[in-house]
């Protein structure tokens, strides 16, 4: 699969079919604030395809914005939920039940 490396985040958003964002660890860059240059909210998502998904492991912090919770493209909840039923299916199967 080809890809192009760059430090800006709206130009690796833009045309973009799957975001799929993570916290990142503060822990690792205690000098630097990254929040702001890092962060989706509601100016990343006028740059996203109407048809684009934003997912995102979740918890969350800063690096994904409340307000994004309610456009239809942020499908992380659905995601969580999913990987709920994976891992019951996955417990079922290791417990010898069908």
């Amino acid at each position: 699969m080809p890809y192009k490396e760059t430090g800006d985040m709206d130009i690796s958003l833009c045309g973009a079919d799957v975001v799929y964002w993570t916290r990142l660890q503060r822990e690792r860059f205690a000098s630097h604030n990254f929040t702001s240059d890092f962060s989706i909210g509601l100016k990343q998502l006028k740059i996203l395809s109407d048809d684009a998904i934003v997912l995102h492991p979740l918890p969350r912090n800063e690096e994904l914005q409340r307000e994004v919770d309610s456009d239809p493209r942020a499908q992380y909840f659905k995601q969580v939920e999913n990987g709920l039923y994976v891992r019951m299916v996955l417990l079922d199967r290791a417990a010898g039940k069908n």
